[in-house]
């Protein structure tokens, strides 16, 4: 009996154990700016998000004619156009709406709620939630992952700063989940006609769905049992409570535009401090405020009201001068950081990179045998100074290039599950069995970083090939220094990023719009062995044990990549390594490699997927379809 309360313990452990990087707490900030020209103070917030928030990541999402123009935005967060978003259907549904209603899509008023369907797309296209939305002259003064367990527990849906019954002054926005998102984007999509503002629609939603949004807590309980929440216009509400529900365990509160209004006047010439907001349900004026100097030297604005001190965590800085209230200096810290960023660079590695001729290697697998000649053909009669190249596969494909067999690396896909479940061996069979499982997927990415040390006799330049991508043209891969040529996507996964931070101290995405995944990669063994060092050196494993280890078992599916991580390491490691253009494509049309090449692609990639799906149509079995689908048309007319 106790060896089974024993055992039973133990399973206990392991799966809690397996959960905990579901666990980790991952939020994100998003803002949003819609417009030909970024406001000049956009940067301060973002800035000033960052100052507090060193570890959540922060999108900027802003139309791509803003962007030309010169701004540093890149330096302080994640920078998305908005043509780069899929619109849902809410947002198609929201367009048609506006079309019909003959509205200009760039008015302020609709770019106001615009902005909540690019935030609904952002939410889809990169799969996340508990998202934090922050309008664009408001200052953040606190760490979001801090209080997010309070966001968490306390609002499932949506919450925001409301600051009367009827309406919300969305400058601080929470959102727990896509669902909510979605169902508020069709609120959104099927309300613009009535010409509503942004703040006002939120007032309809929320006296329609209460139990989807709620109010964040703008005043202290204290002060609506002293006074009446009622506005300078008259305005009253029946839940006074709403307003400062869950202060007590925010331990802080939230500025609905009232507060930063009064403090630094509204957006005109000349604003004065003073204004009090007609529709706000309190008076500002009957609160003390004062600016305190947190440990890390951040000046930080708190309201005290009857001997209590409440921090204030977002103030709404409505004239626009956010630099008045930035809790540094922005200019002295900005100065520091170029002086800083000259020293890195001047302290990037000199890699010893090696002149040696190229060596390819191409894993692959059965399902991608079919154009693997072709693959190998491409390489070696378009790849300049290419010397040989190897197909590491599980059993030997081709007759064209020299075999390595995959049992010959120190691990295998059984070892990759044992780690990846932490030794729950059950668990790991369950999943390599499973059709869906991403283990291969995962191990061959093992097998590209392993290649360059594995294959005996194999150059310090590796050039690593997906197998199912065809050289059509002449392509260089080094630069006269040696240090190797890299083409770039324009792919953006977060989940990707999230797990290189976790294995590379200080690792960062060095190119905001840049993706290092373009189906092919010049690894060189010099950079190889420092990344190895370091993912040792941080972790005290073997580097394939770590980079299993690390990836969120939420994100199986695609938790982990080879190209971004050594891509951005290098990037920000040497100076002598360099980006060129090189045009490519994905297809589907294997008989138009002709074509492609003399419209002057340098590779053209197939998916078998995509491969297979065309095959059905070749064979006909659609067409056969077809075929009898008229035959029976014609059949029931003549029978009519």
């Amino acid at each position: 009996m106790l060896g089974a309360k024993t055992n039973l313990f133990k399973r206990i452990v392991i799966l809690c154990f397996m959960l905990l990087p579901t666990l980790v707490q991952a939020q994100v900030l998003v803002f949003v700016h819609l417009g030909d020209t970024l406001p000049a103070y956009l940067e301060d917030a973002v800035w000033q998000a960052r100052l507090f928030n060193p570890n959540t990541d922060i999108y900027v999402i802003a139309d791509n004619n803003a962007l030309q123009k010169p701004h540093n935005l890149h330096e302080y967060a994640h920078v998305i156009l908005t043509q780069m978003l899929k619109p849902s259907e809410q947002h198609v549904l929201f367009l048609r709406n506006l079309k019909l209603d003959k509205r200009d899509r760039r008015v302020l008023g609709a770019c106001a709620i615009e902005r909540f369907l690019y935030l609904h797309d952002f939410m889809l296209q990169y799969d996340v939630q508990d998202v934090f939305h922050l309008e664009n002259d408001n200052l953040l003064f606190f760490d979001l992952n801090e209080l997010l367990s309070v966001f968490k527990q306390n609002y499932s849906g949506i919450a925001a700063t409301f600051d009367n019954d009827m309406r919300c002054i969305p400058g601080f926005v929470y959102v727990a989940n896509k669902e909510t998102m979605a169902h508020l984007a069709d609120f959104f999509a099927k309300n613009i006609m009535s010409r509503l503002s942004d703040m006002h629609v939120l007032g309809l939603y929320k006296k329609r769905y209460p139990e989807l949004i709620k109010t964040l807590p703008i005043v202290p309980a204290a002060y609506h049992k002293a006074y009446l929440l009622k506005s300078a216009t008259g305005l009253k509400t029946q839940g006074p409570e709403a307003y400062s529900a869950h202060i007590d365990k925010f331990k802080s509160l939230f500025d609905a535009a009232a507060l930063g209004q009064y403090l630094g006047g509204t957006n005109c010439p000349n604003p004065v401090p003073g204004f009090i907001n007609e529709s706000c349900l309190f008076n500002p004026a009957r609160f003390k405020y004062a600016f305190k100097i947190d440990a890390l030297g951040r000046r930080v604005p708190y309201l005290v009201f009857h001997d209590n001190t409440y921090r204030i965590n977002n103030l709404h800085v409505h004239c626009k001068k956010l630099t008045k209230f930035l809790s540094k200096d922005r200019t002295k810290i900005e100065k520091k950081h170029i002086q800083d960023k000259q020293t890195q660079e001047e302290k990037k590695r000199e890699y010893n990179f090696s002149h040696e001729p190229i060596d390819v290697v191409i894993p692959c697998i059965k399902k991608d045998t079919r154009i693997l000649d072709r693959v190998i053909d491409g390489i070696k009669k378009n790849g300049e100074n290419i010397r040989q190249v190897f197909v590491v596969s599980p059993e030997k494909f081709s007759e064209k290039a020299f075999w390595f067999d995959e049992k010959k690396f120190p691990f295998t896909k059984q070892d990759v599950a044992r780690v990846l479940f932490n030794d729950d061996l059950e668990q790991a069979q369950q999943y390599l069995c499973d059709k869906k499982s991403r283990v291969g997927w995962i191990y061959q990415q093992l097998l590209k970083f392993y290649a360059p040390f594995v294959i005996p006799g194999i150059s310090q330049n590796v050039l690593i090939l997906d197998a199912d991508t065809i050289f059509l043209n002449k392509v260089r891969f080094q630069a006269s220094s040696g240090a190797a040529l890299f083409n770039t996507g324009r792919e953006y996964h977060r989940p990707y990023f999230v797990h290189a931070k976790r294995a590379i101290p200080g690792f960062r995405k060095v190119y905001e719009q840049c993706s290092g995944i373009t189906h092919h990669m010049l690894f060189q063994r010099c950079v190889l062995e420092d990344l190895f060092r370091t993912i040792r050196d941080t972790h005290k494993l073997e580097p394939w044990v770590a980079l299993v280890k690390l990836i969120d078992h939420r994100y199986l599916y695609a938790g982990l990549s080879e190209y971004e991580l050594y891509f951005n390491f290098i990037f920000d490691r040497n100076k002598n390594v360099k980006m060129r253009h090189l045009m490519w494509k994905n297809s589907d049309d294997l008989e138009s490699l002709e074509v492609f090449k003399k419209q002057g692609y340098h590779y053209v990639s197939f998916h078998a997927q995509s491969l297979r799906q065309r095959e059905l149509y070749n064979v006909g079995i659609f067409r056969k379809i077809y075929r009898f689908a008229g035959r029976l048309l014609r059949l029931l007319f003549w029978t009519v």
